[in-house]
């Protein structure tokens, strides 16, 4: 997470990386970059991480200015995807991921 002064808020990124071995685990890329304005604690931020087959995930986003929204993240392709926007936290849907986007 990385603070963004001059947009009033902070940058979390989302990576991936293979668990084989620590060599392995060292190279973790980056899969997504959201925005937040949110003043809830980092680890707040995503929650309700639920797998959507073997390479997307879909988790519950705190964007800081609308209620949370559920996001799919293809960790492939690095596609991100909206879904819904809830005031209470659901079971993602499955659906595949769309293009990238910026909370």
């Amino acid at each position: 997470m990385g603070g963004d002064v001059k947009r009033n808020g902070s940058w979390v990124e989302l990576l991936s990386g293979s668990t084989a071995s620590l060599e392995a685990a060292a190279k973790a890329h980056i899969v997504a970059r959201l925005f937040t304005k949110s003043t809830a604690r980092d680890r707040d931020l995503i929650k309700n991480v639920h797998w959507l087959g073997d390479e997307q995930i879909a988790f519950l986003w705190d964007d800081g200015r609308n209620v949370p929204q559920i996001i799919a993240v293809e960790l492939r392709s690095q596609q991100m995807r909206k879904l819904r926007k809830t005031p209470t936290p659901p079971n993602p849907p499955s659906t595949p991921a769309g293009t990238n986007c910026e909370s």
